[in-house]
């Protein structure tokens, strides 16, 4: 297998589980909204709905601008993804692949 091929598959891994982190949080954050929603008792101001929220954004924020980083100490989606558009014959000639030349 390509060295680059092998690098990408071992990417693709970290970069969908740090997705996976931020699709979870979001589910939580608004699992969390609905609760407060359905009961009125806690339907009040409060600095820790502000905390939570503030909380919630900035993880999200730094997740996806982690995932959008294309410098050399970085592994993200941008950085896979440019590699991948910078050498398409790296996937395009491996095994178990639609198109080989």
């Amino acid at each position: 297998m390509d060295p680059r091929l092998a690098k990408w598959i071992r990417w693709l891994k970290v970069v969908h589980d740090e997705i996976q982190q931020l699709v979870m949080a979001k589910d939580t954050f608004w699992e969390v909204q609905e609760m407060i929603k359905a009961n009125k008792k806690i339907q009040k101001p409060s600095s820790f709905y502000q905390y939570l929220g503030n909380t919630y954004v900035s993880h999200s924020v730094i997740g996806m601008r982690r995932q959008l980083k294309v410098d050399s100490q970085s592994i993200s989606l941008a950085r896979l993804l440019t590699e991948m558009a910078e050498t398409p014959e790296v996937v395009l000639t491996c095994p178990g692949s639609l198109v080989q030349s």
